[in-house]
């Protein structure tokens, strides 16, 4: 589970929206990015790994995956 807004969380922290922006996502996507490709890096051979974020934000979900893919060449 990566840092991420938590955006997701809302119907828990109903609060959360209060303090939301949308360029949250856009901070925290180079930081999941790393994070994601450290572990693809170290991942061994045939090996699973699990991103997960409490977002709904695309910036910070599919976006990340997608250009995990793009730079490890999956697309």
């Amino acid at each position: 589970d990566v840092p991420c807004t938590g955006d997701g969380a809302t119907r828990k922290l109903p609060n959360k929206w209060s303090n939301w922006h949308s360029r949250d996502g856009l901070s925290l996507h180079p930081l999941q990015l790393n994070i994601l490709m450290r572990g693809i890096n170290n991942l061994v051979d045939n090996g699973l790994l699990l991103y997960s974020t409490c977002s709904l934000s695309p910036i910070e979900d599919e976006a990340v995956v997608l250009e995990v893919l793009r730079r490890s060449k999956g697309l």
